[in-house]
């Protein structure tokens, strides 16, 4: 089964969940020519603060990918509209969250937004508007990391952690002075701690990528603290709220052993100056996040949050800790959150790689609290050979497993107690109806075997790396008991290929680094795989012994796949590459490069491929291709644009229909694909029906009925050839067919579509419109004499090459230019002499009369006729 999608995203963190194994009735409830999701429900919560007021107001935000607010003390959630009306933001989101010390009273927010020059965004009503105030920050900053003066209300101080340092605003955030004297050059800052007693002491320290670094200046200049060993900054800072007074501060940094990088919690006593590792029953190697007490002067109580092993307690200011995870599903914390009034409510929010988790104990136990967050990255997907009967579905994200008994309309994490790692790669036993057997690969812990369905797990990494990046296995699995996989080191997404012959129990290098895999479907009569390789395609037909190289794209590969029905049709598609005899020869049979691609499991019969893309250049979605379709077409439709990492397809397709998408960062969605629907009927016009257009971009207007797709172009002959698009009553068109090198020529142009339905069945039309872009021209050659209150007779020619008739104002001035007569002449022929009557009451003297003209496609003249009147 293809690796996740985020295999790209070497800054993923390990994930870790709590066991569940509810069982849901077995019941598929996917929209019927719609998307709909089911979760799975949270996502990586990297930032949580808390109003100062939470015991009046119960009010939370939490970042995950994307500002979320509460206002019923942590239990639901609802995602604000976070940007400035016409500022640059969003490109990554928020990425830090500061809360006014005076919220009761200002109702102030400032968010950090990843890689925006709208850098900061602030909100003066609790979030529901927001304007940019990054003014002084430097263009595309990302800021990690806020700290905000405990006076704020009278001294307006808030400090801004960037990827190029610190910065400081007294106003408010109105404008922003960069401090970094005394830092490294280029330093990122990941979190901030403010003194409690700023006012007299000045305090500020900041965790960087580097060192620790102390300022006793507000931040003017900047001190580094030498540990005696080399460190950098995990990112976890907190200090005590009586800082000023007892000079606690707790920090993870990462330090070396040797090759090994080891993550561990370090307390200072003395104001900063010096540091001491909490070792006393501390998880080593495990520490991400850490919060203190705000009533630590008389509780001593810490919280700790690991990587994998959840959340530590101390109530002794940090000499000694417990386990305190009781409840809580994922063992990545990556954000810790005391209520205000923890002294007495008890309340901690935690934010984990699998959403947000609530105590009201004092961590005694933990309940979810992701009631309205579902921004849960899905990169990998895997579907039960009975799916037909027992609905199950996998999907591996960055918070583990999870796993659906009821067609991915609800969720369970899975596992978690063991696999405690983003789930990069899945393969399900093709007997699991009898053996319930699954595999996954993850990011940092190697592979993992179930033979309960999911419910519980045992490593199986002898001979591996650390990180299994993609897993195929054996279709003759319950006889020969073969698996393949994709090993390397933490982060890498190319590693070498193993192969197991005992079930995952030992595993053996088989002489070729890879990226991905696939196996054929009657592996066990060729032998054959494919992997891909960095820019090649490589290929053996005896089990991994041997590969060689069967066809190489500069820009390499994304995924890779065997049709179902290899035996008969040997083909092979990656991206948009595909072969048909057996990789031997490839072409290129798709105008785009899905992420990517799944067969029909009745492509012998439907010729049916469906792709995932998440593309800067050839945009996001859902593309199918089925039989007689010499290109990919969109069928995103209400999930249009979404980034999505992985696609599936139901065992069972050719009686459910169903697909499912896995979706970055928003889960998994479903789509029954409508049979048996009507042939497209209706018409199509051209700007409304117009004749004539001054402009090569129109509207093409469709009344069709039963359409999912259309498709355009100018040249009939070249209609099949163009890529499908979502059915749209009036869609934005250019004209474009003319010559080479010559530019779009004048004329009749005949635009022609084409109209799909789900079955594939079409209905062509097509209508014209005349592009005239030139003006008329206009001729008086003939001076006109009249006695007055006689009738004057003006002759004149409108030329026109495209036009057959002109709307003509004849203007008649004084020598001096002012107007004394309009004669309007609608629906004149052109290019023809005409003559024009009007009883001239004009006093006696000398006129000029000027011919203006506008065509029908409503260019004006584009030469001015004009001839002397004399009035006697």
């Amino acid at each position: 089964m293809r690796k996740a999608s985020w295999r790209v995203r070497a800054t993923l963190l390990a994930a870790a969940a709590a066991l569940l194994t509810t069982a849901f009735p077995a019941v598929a409830l996917a929209g019927v020519g719609t998307w709909t999701s089911g979760g799975p429900s949270g996502g990586w919560v990297k930032s949580i603060a808390i109003s100062p007021n939470f015991a009046a107001d119960h009010t939370a935000f939490a970042m995950c990918y994307g500002l979320y607010k509460s206002t019923d003390d942590g239990a639901s959630w609802t995602e604000l509209a976070v940007g400035a009306p016409g500022s640059p933001v969003g490109l990554g989101g928020p990425q830090c969250i500061a809360v006014s010390p005076n919220f009761a009273v200002d109702h102030t927010i400032f968010a950090g937004v990843w890689g925006s020059e709208g850098s900061i965004l602030k909100s003066v009503n609790g979030g529901t508007t927001w304007i940019a105030v990054g003014a002084g920050l430097t263009p595309l900053r990302s800021v990690y990391a806020m700290g905000i003066s405990p006076a704020f209300a009278v001294d307006r101080t808030i400090f801004a952690g960037t990827d190029a340092g610190m910065f400081r605003s007294t106003n408010g955030g109105a404008s922003w002075t960069e401090i970094n004297s005394g830092m490294d050059e280029g330093v990122s800052v990941w979190s901030i701690g403010v003194s409690g007693g700023f006012t007299t002491d000045r305090t500020v320290l900041a965790a960087t990528n580097g060192v620790l670094f102390k300022s006793t200046n507000a931040g003017t200049s900047w001190s580094p603290i030498d540990l005696g060993f080399e460190y950098y900054c995990a990112g976890g800072l907190a200090l005590s709220p009586d800082f000023r007074d007892d000079g606690t501060a707790f920090v993870v940094l990462v330090r070396w052993e040797g090759p090994d990088e080891i993550s561990c919690l370090y307390r200072s006593t003395n104001w900063g100056d010096t540091w001491t590792e909490m070792t006393t029953t501390l998880p080593e190697d495990d520490m991400s996040s850490v919060a203190v007490s705000p009533a630590f002067a008389s509780d001593q109580t810490v919280l700790a949050g690991g990587w994998r092993r959840g959340v530590s307690l101390s109530t002794d200011g940090g000499d000694n800790w417990s386990a305190a995870s009781t409840g809580l599903k994922s063992g990545n914390v990556s954000a810790l959150a005391p209520s205000p009034a923890f002294a007495s409510d008890q309340t901690v929010l935690a934010g984990t790689m699998a959403g947000i988790f609530r105590t009201q104990d004092g961590a005694g136990s933990w309940t979810e609290a992701n009631a309205g967050v579902a921004k849960m990255g899905v990169g990998v997907l895997a579907a039960s050979p009975g799916f037909g009967s027992d609905s199950t579905l996998f999907a591996g994200t960055e918070a583990g497993l999870f796993r659906s008994a009821d067609g991915a309309s609800s969720w369970q994490l899975v596992g978690s107690d063991v696999v405690s790692s983003s789930v990069q790669a899945i393969a399900v036993s093709p007997a699991f109806g009898s053996d319930h057997t699954v595999f996954v690969g993850t990011w940092s812990d190697g592979a993992f075997k179930s033979t309960d369905g999911g419910g519980g797990w045992s490593p199986v990494n002898n001979g591996l790396y650390d990180a299994v990046n993609s897993l195929v296995i054996s279709p003759n699995y319950p006889s020969d008991t073969t698996l393949f996989c994709v090993s390397a080191s933490k982060g890498y997404s190319q590693g070498w290929i193993y192969r197991s012959t005992d079930g995952g129990g030992s595993w053996f290098p088989r002489g070729q680094w890879a990226d991905d895999l696939a196996i054929s479907p009657n592996f066990a009569s060729d032998q054959t795989l494919f992997a891909i390789a960095g820019d090649d395609i490589v290929r053996t037909t005896n089990g991994g012994g041997d590969w060689d190289t069967v066809h190489s794209y500069s820009q390499g590969f994304n995924s890779i796949a065997v049709s179902p029905n290899y035996a008969a049709d040997q083909t092979v598609v990656a991206d948009w590459a595909m072969s048909t005899d057996g990789g031997t020869t490839w072409g290129s049979y798709a105008q785009m490069a899905p992420f990517s691609v799944a067969f029909s499991p009745d492509y012998a019969s439907d010729s049916t491929m469906f792709g995932g893309l998440s593309s800067d250049y050839w945009g996001s979605g859902v593309f199918r291709r089925a039989a007689g379709e010499d290109s990919y077409r969109e069928i995103s439709g209400n999930i249009a644009g979404e980034s999505v990492g992985c696609v599936a397809v139901s065992p069972a397709y050719a009686t459910d229909r169903t697909l499912f998408a896995g979706t970055w960062p928003k889960g998994v969605y479903s789509l029954t694909i409508p049979s048996d629907t009507p042939t497209p009927t209706g018409t199509l016009a051209l700007n409304g029906g117009a004749v004539y257009t001054r402009s090569i971009d129109i509207i093409v207007n469709s009344n069709v009925a039963d359409a999912q797709w259309m498709r355009l172009s100018e040249d009939q002959a070249e209609l099949p050839l163009h890529s499908w698009l979502a059915y749209q009553p009036a869609m934005a068109y250019q004209l474009w067919y003319g010559d080479a090198g010559y530019g779009i020529p004048d004329g009749t142009k005949t635009v022609y579509a084409q109209y799909q339905n789900w079955d594939g069945e079409t209905l062509d039309a097509s209508d014209t419109i005349v592009l005239d872009r030139s003006g008329p021209k206009t001729w008086a050659p003939y001076r006109s004499s009249v006695r007055r209150f006689r009738w004057a007779t003006l002759r004149y020619k409108v030329t026109d090459a495209l036009s057959p008739k002109a709307t003509v104002r004849i203007k008649i001035k004084t020598l001096r230019g002012r107007l004394v007569k309009t004669l309007y002449l609608p629906g004149r022929l052109t290019n023809r002499w005409l003559s024009t009557r009007f009883k001239c009451g004009l006093r006696r003297g000398t006129y000029r009369f000027f011919v203006y003209a506008v065509d029908l496609a409503g260019n004006g003249q584009r030469r001015l006729g004009y001839n002397r009147l004399t009035v006697w």
